[in-house]
């Protein structure tokens, strides 16, 4: 959040904790909620979640950023 309100104090940051990062079905939901409620960037941390988020993330044409998986 800091560093997205460091440059952006006018921007909202989103976060939806998920407690599995081997679900990525999960990742994908909370990913298309948050493109949903207006996010401009989808940031997915977390293993097979993650990956599920950057795939919700590319179904409706958002940034994304992963982290520490390759897809």
């Amino acid at each position: 959040r800091s560093g997205v309100l460091a440059v952006c104090d006018a921007c909202a940051v989103l976060v939806t904790p998920l407690d599995s990062a081997e679900d990525a079905s999960r990742g994908r939901t909370a990913a298309l909620r948050q493109v949903g409620e207006g996010a401009d960037v989808v940031l997915g941390v977390g293993g097979t979640t993650g990956a599920g988020a950057l795939l919700g993330a590319a179904q409706q044409n958002a940034w994304s950023v992963g982290l520490d998986v390759d897809v």
